[in-house]
């Protein structure tokens, strides 16, 4: 519990690297070149290297953000009477 207050504290956790990465937008010199057209090999390199930076740290971040779904598999004893409730709130 320390180690993660002491990382929450400096102001920058694992997480909030991850989204500051996600939400980067292009890189200037990057973006400088595209809207000159300099369309070349190294630089669809570069933009694809770049997005897929940002695909990584999104895959990495998810699980903080939203956990995974888990089924789960019970056995129930014969003559156990079972009933199914369910009750959705919804917010406007």
């Amino acid at each position: 519990m320390a180690k993660a207050k002491a990382i929450a504290d400096s102001g920058l956790t694992p997480l909030d690297f991850m989204m500051n990465i996600l939400r980067s937008q292009v890189p200037p010199e990057l973006k400088e070149r595209i809207e000159k057209e300099e369309l070349s090999a190294e630089l669809i390199a570069a933009v694809v290297a770049w997005n897929s930076q940002r695909f990584e740290a999104a895959k990495a971040a998810a699980p903080y953000v939203h956990p995974r779904l888990q089924s789960n598999t019970v056995k129930i004893p014969d003559g156990i009477d079972i009933r199914v409730i369910e009750r959705v709130i919804v917010r406007g």
